[in-house]
């Protein structure tokens, strides 16, 4: 009478291991999507930085006015400032 209730037990702790093993895979894949897609849209956002930082040099060795600068790339005047030297 116990033989078939251990291997019972011993059949639904394996479903129950198998579904945590399952559960744990599914959230390691999961999470590795998550931080592929912060890293992509982190060096997006760093692209996009560094791409105004680099027309504002080039308008500055442009001579054009570092108030006009400011307005066409957001930047804020020190760092425009800071770019200029």
């Amino acid at each position: 009478m116990q033989e078939p209730m251990v291997k019972e037990a011993v059949r639904r702790e394996s479903i129950f291991t198998q579904d945590e093993i399952r559960r744990r895979k599914y959230d390691l894949i999961e999470k590795a999507e998550r931080d592929r897609v912060a890293q992509m849209d982190y060096a997006r956002e760093q692209g996009i930085e560094k791409g105004i930082a680099v027309a504002a040099m080039n308008m500055l060795k442009e001579n054009i006015p570092t108030d006009i600068i400011a307005r066409v790339t957001s930047l804020p005047m020190d760092k425009i400032l800071s770019l200029k030297q």
